[in-house]
């Protein structure tokens, strides 16, 4: 299932027989692309970033209850009650032509609802 963002980021899920969720590609809107792999069993994901220069990082294991930076995304495992969360660092100039920073955060629950937020500064 993929959703678009209201900046045009997208997110799309895949899931498994039983409808669990285990795979969750996120395309931010700068093009960074966060990856992350979701193990129900373990409760453990493993969170990649590839900037949009194609250059792909290392990947970052976490446990249930436990949070990582891969990149410009920070991602927190609420496995398995809650889901994924993926909080992207941004800057960037407005259609005004000012410096913002910033983060976009993605938050995918176990039932596969996403919620988007936008937190922008001007520099």
């Amino acid at each position: 299932t993929t959703t678009t963002d209201p900046d045009g980021g997208k997110t799309e899920t895949k899931t498994d027989s039983q409808g669990d969720i285990t795979t969750i590609d996120k395309t931010w809107s700068d093009g960074d692309k966060t990856h992350v792999e979701l193990d129900h069993t373990t409760n453990v994901i493993r969170v990649t970033e590839t900037p949009h220069d194609g250059t792909t990082l290392a990947t970052v294991v976490l446990n249930a209850g436990e949070q990582g930076k891969s990149g410009r995304t920070t991602a927190t495992n609420n496995l398995p009650n809650n889901g994924v969360q993926l909080t992207h660092d941004i800057a960037g100039v407005d259609t005004e032509g000012n410096h913002n920073t910033g983060t976009d955060t993605t938050t995918v629950d176990n039932s596969g609802n996403r919620t988007y937020t936008k937190d922008q500064v001007p520099d």
